[in-house]
């Protein structure tokens, strides 16, 4: 539990020092909704599905 605590504050200070959020935005949040929104990826930094990334391949290889 303590680890939890920490974890929350933690994530309260990078949301208030590095995302210029309030202290009283950051209270309003949901701390699962908050953690999926801070580990979510560009489209080019996610992995490609194995269609996407055969038409990439096939266009590469010039066969488009």
């Amino acid at each position: 539990m303590k680890q939890e605590i920490e974890d929350r504050n933690y994530l309260k200070k990078q949301l208030m020092f590095q995302g210029g959020m309030a202290p009283s935005q950051v209270d309003c949040q949901e701390y699962e909704e908050l953690l999926k929104i801070l580990s979510a990826k560009s489209r080019e930094d996610r992995p490609m599905n194995a269609g996407d990334a055969h038409k990439k391949l096939a266009m590469l290889m010039g066969g488009g």
